[in-house]
């Protein structure tokens, strides 16, 4: 039996959830390294950093790593990787929080549309193409952040046998 191929918006779809999942797995890999820079198990862990918006996850985490750490090197590392986590949470929103759609006069691109009116520049309309090899290159993209926080925090639970 022949599989049937994916259609257009399905894997668009598939992207999507993709990039929302593996923010989701960011997130939580950030929090449990903040865990064991404070040398907390997971409970008392969790009640610290569970309300804690990505943004202040991300300001506590390299305020715990430099406060642990001497080396300039790997305080350097972890800075350029949460400088990157915080530009993945703008991706994020923006193609959370957009309308999609399959362009139909483009096989290969789609369209993402976005209303806002905010108080710097008012009603502002966004159209702007983009295709699901872009969005799941931000996925790809997350997963390495994600395998890095990784190895730092095997890496600190190593270091101090928590």
């Amino acid at each position: 039996m022949q599989e049937q191929e994916m259609s257009r918006e399905d894997q668009l779809f598939l992207a999507i959830g993709r990039i929302s999942q593996y923010f989701n797995v960011l997130e939580t890999y950030a929090s449990v390294l903040v865990w064991t820079l404070i040398g907390a198990g997971q409970q008392v862990g969790e009640i610290i950093t569970s309300e804690l918006s990505f943004r202040n996850l991300l300001a506590l985490l390299s305020s715990l790593y430099r406060l642990r750490k001497t080396d300039k090197k790997d305080i350097n590392k972890l800075t350029e990787l949460l400088k990157k986590a915080e530009g993945f949470e703008r991706k994020r929103n923006q193609i959370i929080h957009s309308i999609w759609a399959v362009n139909m006069t483009d096989p290969q691109s789609l369209i993402r549309y976005k209303v806002t009116a905010k108080r710097k520049n008012g009603l502002k309309h966004t159209l702007e193409k983009k295709t699901v090899d872009e969005l799941n290159r931000i996925a790809d993209e997350m997963v390495f952040i994600i395998k890095t926080i990784s190895e730092i925090t095997i890496n600190e639970l190593h270091l101090h046998h928590y």
